[in-house]
């Protein structure tokens, strides 16, 4: 599992694949989760994210660092 996540590292071509990856890593989102995240739904402060889920149903993902 570490070694995919190396190759996937590798592979991102620029800071904003490796951020996206990184994200969806960390949070443990889904791609859809995060295409509808808005700029409001992201906690700097305390490092989270308002997602919304399968069915409407807001949580939140802590961010967590080492994809």
């Amino acid at each position: 599992m570490e070694e995919d996540v190396i190759h996937l590292k590798i592979s991102c071509q620029t800071l904003r694949e490796r951020a996206l990856l990184e994200f969806l890593y960390g949070t443990g989102c889904r791609i859809g989760e995060v295409e509808k995240l808005n700029i409001e739904d992201l906690n700097w402060e305390n490092c989270s994210a308002i997602v919304n889920g399968k069915k409407g149903k807001a949580k939140r993902s802590l961010l967590h660092h080492g994809a």
